[in-house]
C-alpha cells in the first residue's frame, strides 16, 4: 500500500497532522479511483491497494483504501455502513441499500465519521 500511496503522491508528510491527513486522503482518492460497481468486481478478494491498478471501486473499496493508509500510519479506522432511509412511494426502504463509511479515532476527539468517496 505504501509504494501506491507513494506513486500518487499520498504518502504522509512528516509532522502531518491525523486530521489534515485523513481530509487529503478523503479528497484526493476519488482522484484516483472512479466509482463504477461493475468494474469494481475486479477488486473482489484483493488487497485495498489493487484499486489503484485497476481505478475503479465503489463505496465499500474506497473505505477498505483509506482504512488501510489510516491505518498504515498509526490512525485507527474502522469501516461503518449507513442504511439511509429515504422512503418514498417511488422508492421504498430496503434494508440492502447501504453506503459504506470510515470512522477514524482522532487523538483528543475520539471516533469521527468520514467518507471518503
Amino acid at each position: 500500500m505504501i509504494q501506491e500511496l507513494k506513486k500518487r503522491g499520498l504518502e504522509r508528510k512528516e509532522g502531518m497532522p491525523d486530521h489534515v491527513f485523513v481530509r487529503r486522503l478523503c479528497t484526493e482518492i476519488p482522484k484516483h479511483i472512479k466509482y463504477d460497481v461493475t468494474k469494481d468486481m475486479q477488486n473482489y478478494n484483493k488487497p485495498p491497494s489493487h484499486a489503484f491498478k485497476t481505478g475503479y471501486g465503489m463505496c465499500q473499496r474506497y473505505c477498505k483504501v483509506l482504512i488501510a493508509a489510516c491505518r498504515l500510519y498509526g490512525i485507527p479506522a474502522r469501516e461503518i455502513f449507513n442504511v439511509p432511509r429515504m422512503e418514498t412511494p417511488l422508492h421504498p426502504f430496503h434494508p440492502s441499500a447501504h453506503h459504506s463509511c470510515v470512522e477514524v479515532h482522532l487523538k483528543g476527539v475520539g471516533w469521527v465519521a468520514v467518507d471518503p468517496q
